[in-house]
């Protein structure tokens, strides 16, 4: 029974809560250059937006991106966009 009321918090715990801070850039959504440190570029591992799926919501949605989540392709793409390539 203690197990059951567990899943269920755990489950609506990811409902309201679908969302964590990227561990990679600390929620900035960008990286600071390795050479020049006055450099920026998005984050590879948020794509740029600075938090992630949390692990229970990745399993639910069997690893597919869930809504408002960015693909870090898409933030290379924009990324190249906007640098002219």
């Amino acid at each position: 029974m203690l197990a059951i009321i567990v899943v269920i918090g755990y489950l609506l715990s990811l409902r309201l809560h679908p969302w964590h801070a990227c561990r990679t850039c600390r929620g900035r959504g960008h990286h600071r250059g390795a050479v020049f440190r006055y450099s920026r570029r998005a984050c590879t591992s948020c794509g740029g937006n600075g938090r992630r799926a949390r692990l229970g919501v990745r399993v639910l949605h069997g690893g597919r991106q869930v809504w408002g989540e960015r693909a870090p392709a898409a933030a290379s793409e924009e990324r190249a966009k906007n640098l002219g390539r």
